[in-house]
């Protein structure tokens, strides 16, 4: 039996759909959901000229489609069927194989980018099965990204040189300056790539170790990984977010900076919040994306995280005490959500320190994070200015920015802090 047939026999929802035996040296599969998408094969030429892997690599697009779709969406797949298969018999071969898996009538409840993204993840692992390598590397794309040259390569050198890593996040920027892209459009992704990177950097402020880009178009797996966390979620929006912040919980992580992907800029209708929702309601006027998390909310959370060496050791009056000292609206959020009762089942169970700290924040983790951030949000504290909120931020690093810093300025500023070798 091999490795991943239980898996597969749980949780994969179809067969396997390609039917070439893969590499021996199978090593990574690129994962490529595609529904209504004319700019696919921008995505795959920035694949074809990025510098190879050493290795040999497939990429799996999933050409996808929900029940009813309209007859418009059904010709573009249809389209990009034809197109893909003219355009595969054109181009060299080499180390990077590509396939295209197409799956019609999904079920409305979870059509969706997360099921696409899904049935390609599975159809990785079948491949990794069949080539018996347990190690693979499972990497998430768009169908409207562009990729820098050094994408299979810099992924590669990333999980020879931590063989721990489970999970590594991949830089990304939009392209700003991307020809005929509408003055809107730009100063929306402006605005929420800056809220992007405010959201991570705050968290990573409060004390939470496992801050990390949720992008489902930049991040690479290891099939053991992905397997082990049952696999990614079908749904509609959103599946990046929780598939990551689980898969985080299992170890060791990094950030790949040296490589960039370039998300395309858009509005979307197909899914229920993200990037290209809210590009629309920017441009709808719905949603000026001015405003964020308080930055004091972030800060208040500090105490608490810090506190997690001293934790394990404290008795129940103790600990009540430690809670009492605690900024009032987190204090009034902790009694609710029953954070006491979580840290004493912790101590109950925990033998050492070190195992308290990282399993309190698998308790306490990014999911608890929102959570009490909407919670202090409805009764104690309004949203920031994105602007002001952001300045206030990069104070806390040492980083001076300018009170009439715009948009564009401090996302310049915090692209180089994430980014240093693409200054």
């Amino acid at each position: 039996m091999h490795s991943f047939d239980s898996y597969l026999k749980k949780h994969a929802g179809f067969p396997p759909f390609i039917t070439e035996k893969p590499e021996d040296q199978l090593s990574c599969c690129v994962v490529i959901p595609c529904y209504r998408e004319p700019e696919l094969f921008k995505t795959l030429e920035s694949l074809l000229s990025a510098t190879s892997p050493s290795l040999p690599t497939e990429v799996i697009v999933v050409v996808n489609s929900p029940e009813g779709a309209s007859a418009d969406a059904a010709e573009i797949n249809q389209q990009t069927i034809a197109q893909f298969q003219a355009w595969k018999r054109e181009i060299p071969s080499g180390k990077i194989s590509f396939h295209l898996v197409h799956v019609q009538e999904l079920k409305k409840k979870w059509a969706g980018a997360g099921w696409a993204r899904k049935i390609g993840m599975d159809e990785a692992i079948h491949r990794f099965n069949l080539a018996g390598n347990e190690k693979g590397i499972i990497v998430s794309l768009d169908a409207d990204c562009r990729v820098s040259p050094n994408y299979f390569t810099a992924i590669e050198e990333a999980f020879q040189s931590c063989s721990k890593c489970q999970l590594f996040t991949i830089g990304f920027e939009h392209d700003l300056q991307e020809l005929g892209l509408d003055a809107s459009l730009r100063e929306g992704i402006t605005r929420y790539e800056l809220y992007m990177r405010y959201y991570r950097h705050a968290m990573q402020l409060t004390g939470y170790p496992n801050a990390i880009y949720t992008v489902g178009s930049a991040f690479a797996v290891r099939a053991g990984a992905y397997v082990k966390q049952g696999g990614m979620n079908r749904k509609k929006a959103g599946e990046d977010f929780y598939f990551l912040h689980k898969v985080v919980q299992l170890g060791t992580f990094g950030e790949i900076s040296e490589a960039l992907v370039f998300p395309g800029i858009r509005t979307s209708d197909r899914v229920p919040f993200g990037t290209g929702p809210k590009l629309a309601q920017f441009l709808s006027g719905e949603d000026s994306m001015e405003t964020t998390y308080s930055f004091r909310a972030f800060e208040e959370l500090q105490p608490f995280f810090r506190k997690v060496n001293e934790l394990y050791h404290l008795n129940q009056e103790q600990l009540a005490e430690t809670i009492d000292g605690l900024p009032a609206p987190l204090r009034r959020f902790l009694m609710q959500s029953g954070a006491t009762d979580m840290i004493r089942e912790l101590q109950s169970n925990c033998s050492g320190d070190s195992i308290f700290a990282r399993r309190f924040f698998h308790r306490f983790n990014a999911f608890w994070i929102l959570k009490y951030l909407n919670f202090v949000h409805d009764e104690d504290y309004k949203p920031d200015l994105l602007l002001k909120a952001a300045r206030q931020l990069l104070q806390v690093k040492g980083i001076e920015s300018a009170a009439s810093s715009d948009y564009s300025t401090l996302l310049h500023i915090f692209r180089n802090i994430d980014y240093p070798n693409h200054i």
